[in-house]
């Protein structure tokens, strides 16, 4: 992925030069499994959250300051259109009334400017703005509720092509150090949505080791 060894790059120059100045300099290498939501807030209804995963590369600046790739992976469930409320998950409480449901996922790489509006000992707070490239991916099926509940009946399925979208991040974590190079914390990262109306969301808890 040519736009991942370019951030990579980059971090690695902006790491090289903080170095050279004589600020601190310091890597963190998270990992992250959690819920991933996203919404496509004009055509989607009833959306299911799904599972996120990835890896976080940190680099530091200086005490406050650092940058991050963040590399994940996730995806959830949605219908096109549900007007009334339902008994079961993914079922009409009509029989047979055909519905479009979709599966989504996202593989997204972004670059993060953090800062740490709070460092304590062992606790550390920050929040954190970039930007990132999602790689879009449609499936769906259009589902007819059989007369038994437990009964689905999948007609058609239907893949979208692969889309692209460079968006705004924005991001919230919590740490705490719990030993001399491990960090447990949860995150929060989000991006703006594209003009289309589309977005994604993820909350995750982290676990961080700090090479010094």
């Amino acid at each position: 992925m040519k736009i991942l060894r370019l951030l990579l790059l980059f971090l690695f120059s902006v790491v090289h030069f903080s170095t050279a100045q004589k600020n601190e300099s310091l890597f963190r290498l998270s990992a992250v499994v959690g819920i991933n939501g996203e919404d496509n807030f004009i055509y989607q209804k009833n959306v299911k959250h799904g599972l996120a995963y990835g890896i976080d590369l940190y680099a530091s600046l200086s005490k406050r300051k650092f940058l991050s790739i963040y590399l994940s992976h996730g995806q959830y469930h949605f219908f096109s259109d549900i007007s009334n409320s339902f008994k079961y998950p993914y079922l009409s409480p009509e029989d047979g009334k055909a519905l479009d449901y979709g599966r989504q996922s996202n593989t997204s790489v972004s670059l993060i400017y953090n800062y740490k509006i709070l460092d304590r000992k062992r606790w550390e707070a920050s929040i954190g703005t970039g930007f990132g490239l999602m790689r879009h991916q449609t499936s769906s099926f259009q589902v007819t509720y059989q007369t038994s509940p437990d009964r689905l009946s999948y007609q058609i399925q239907k893949f979208y092509p692969v889309d692209e979208y460079i968006l705004l991040a924005l991001r919230t974590e919590v740490n705490y150090q719990f030993a001399e190079h491990w960090i447990v914390g949860i995150m929060s990262h989000a991006s703006v949505p594209a003009p289309n109306g589309l977005g994604f969301y993820q909350i995750t808890p982290k676990i961080t080791y700090i090479f010094d």
